[in-house]
């Protein structure tokens, strides 16, 4: 059978990127301190062993299509800013980003997105045949965003546009009066705004545009358990918007696609109010204290950030990217390779933070290599 002759000649079929965390490719794991990724690896696990067992008795039955109790939970975590139907809960970010493609994205529809970033924007938007215009933050502002150059390439024909805050892979916080400058002229032209903010939790919630979910109606926000919460296998996250967009996300929306377990465990996660403020505050120290033994290695330059990792460039050490990544591994250390995002080059690389004693064991790795 020709299976070629099977497919529908008007869909596209893209491909998705390369990403961190991705462990398994290697032939051996055991013995691997994993950077590459940006999850917390830091949750106490056993503070949820309760409701994780509590669920097994729920796998009988099928879930709550529209998870309502954790989204009441969520409710009570952003103090009634929202409601309940300004929530829809999905199966991890990747769930909620292609169902809102599904929803809004037509053929030929123009997207901009702020590059370098998160690929499967752009995997997301190429299902639907969206075309996609990118703009680029550039590295000597830091990556920034820059809020004229954004706003400068939207058209008549433009949809949707596409930012994350705090930014991956730099891990830099945007100016909020940037990002309002944005969604405001967008309001103005008809177009959505998905912000994401994925690693905003590592920031506080002071820095979260939440509360403008009713002050703006183009504004979609999408948040996650799997980075800060450090449970990517459970594939859950949720999205935040206005009644109307949420109800039109809720009719594109599989049944019962977000598990029992999973719900059980956000919830009992949302309540966990210390563990969520000690966390915070390990990672703006560890921040200060990598970012400075980093900037002491001759020939890296280190980005600022407000989250769980850093994007460090190392052209003048005069190793690229895959070269260091490769020469860590003989260490048994695995770092992002970032050559794949859009708008960087052979020279960078990401590099998670853990605890102080792994992240000393990666510094003398990587003085090693340069000396």
């Amino acid at each position: 059978m020709n299976i070629d002759n099977l497919i529908n000649k008007d869909k596209s079929i893209p491909t998705h990127e390369h990403h961190g965390g991705e462990i398994y490719k290697l032939n051996s794991t055991s013995q691997i301190l994993d950077f590459s990724t940006n999850i917390n690896s830091f949750f106490p696990y056993h503070l949820i062993r309760h409701s994780y067992i509590d669920s097994i008795h729920e796998i009988s039955k099928y879930p709550d299509t529209y998870s309502t109790d954790l989204r009441r939970e969520l409710v009570n975590y952003f103090n009634n800013k929202i409601d309940l139907k300004n929530l829809i809960v999905g199966a991890g970010s990747m769930d909620l980003i292609s169902i809102f493609c599904d929803t809004f994205v037509n053929l030929n529809d123009e997207i901009i997105i702020c590059q370098p970033t998160f690929s499967e924007y752009s995997w997301a938007v190429r299902k639907k045949k969206g075309k996609i215009i990118n703009v680029y933050r550039k590295p000597y502002n830091d990556f920034a965003i820059n809020s004229d150059a954004i706003i400068n390439k939207i058209t008549s024909s433009t949809k949707v546009i596409f930012i994350c805050n705090p930014n991956n892979p730099n891990g830099s916080i945007d100016n909020p009066h940037e990002l309002k400058k944005i969604v405001k002229i967008a309001s103005e032209n008809d177009v959505l705004i998905f912000l994401d903010e994925a690693f905003i939790d590592f920031t506080g919630e002071s820095n979260s545009f939440v509360s403008y979910i009713n002050t703006f109606n183009n504004l979609v926000i999408l948040r996650t358990f799997t980075k800060f919460f450090g449970i990517p296998g459970l594939r859950i996250g949720y999205a935040i918007s206005s009644y109307n967009i949420i109800d039109l996300l809720n009719q594109f929306q599989n049944l019962w696609s977000v598990n029992s377990v999973a719900q059980n465990v956000a919830k009992s996660i949302l309540k966990m109010k210390d563990y969520i403020s000690r966390t915070i505050n390990f990672f703006s120290e560890e921040i200060k204290f990598l970012s400075f033994q980093l900037s002491q290695i001759p020939g890296l330059k280190i980005y600022p950030t407000n989250c769980n990792f850093f994007l460090i460039n190392l052209r003048k050490t005069g190793l690229t990217a895959s070269k260091l990544q490769t020469s860590l591994l003989k260490d048994n250390i695995l770092i992002r390779n970032c050559t794949n995002f859009d708008g960087l080059n052979e020279y960078y690389v990401r590099i998670n933070i853990k605890t102080r004693d792994l992240n000393l064991k990666l510094l003398n790795s990587i003085r090693k290599i340069i000396n």
